[in-house]
């Protein structure tokens, strides 16, 4: 396994996709919590990409097909989860997988009940994400941890304790994965096997806003999408 941190090559990287992001301004459809919804369009404006807030059953197929015409992606958060927004969330991942577009999760709660949990591996089942951003309770659920249950919304283990399920979920899936914390964990597959970065640069104040972490999952939609010819999804 190869391990990395935020410096060199991967820097560069970085910087090279935050500015095609800006320059190619990516549509992101975003299915996700009420909490969220004004951060997430804000967030995604300021860096450049074009935010969609859509969720209806009668849209989600004609504003995906044009997604994946213009290159654009699909975030999926699981925050105020019902029954309405399950059949969303589902309708958007079949056509996601019909047209191409790339999906992105955030399985937020995943492992606090069962609804939460099986709504997440449900989606999965349908079509991998291209990524999926959780933090560690989340990402360990995911890869069948019954005990590591969150406190709602919040993680009740540092993020390296979730590193060997992220690397479960990538073998499962093929799906780049990423795990929050205060440091942040990147796990994906490559030619020579798993690799994974390391990015200790977890702001402490970013804890007592909500929507941070969901906002994170959109931007990562908007990197995947823009990141400039032969930059990987996961240096993205």
């Amino acid at each position: 396994q190869e391990e990395i941190t935020m410096a060199g090559t991967l820097e560069d990287a970085t910087w090279a996709c935050t500015h095609a992001v800006r320059e190619r301004g990516p549509l992101v459809i975003c299915l996700t919590n009420y909490v969220s919804m004004d951060a997430m369009a804000n967030g995604l404006l300021a860096l450049g990409a074009s935010p969609a807030m859509i969720h209806s059953t009668d849209e989600l197929s004609d504003a995906i097909k044009v997604a994946a015409a213009i290159k654009g992606a699909v975030s999926i958060n699981i925050g105020t989860l019902d029954e309405h927004w399950i059949r969303s969330f589902k309708t958007a991942v079949e056509c996601c997988k019909e047209t191409g577009a790339p999906w992105v999760l955030d399985p937020v709660a995943a492992g606090f009940t069962a609804l939460r949990t099986n709504t997440a591996k449900e989606l999965m089942a349908i079509h991998p994400p291209a990524v999926i951003r959780g933090n560690s309770s989340e990402i360990m659920a995911l890869a069948g941890d019954l005990g590591a249950a969150g406190k709602g919304v919040d993680s009740t283990a540092g993020s390296d304790a979730a590193v060997e399920a992220a690397k479960l979920l990538v073998k499962e899936y093929g799906s780049v994965v990423c795990v929050s914390g205060a440091v942040d964990y990147i796990v994906a597959q490559s030619d020579d096997g798993l690799c994974m970065a390391m990015c200790p640069h977890g702001v402490e104040m970013l804890t007592k806003v909500t929507a941070m972490g969901c906002l994170v999952t959109s931007v990562i939609a908007a990197f995947l999408v823009a990141r400039p010819e032969g930059t990987s999804p996961a240096s993205s």
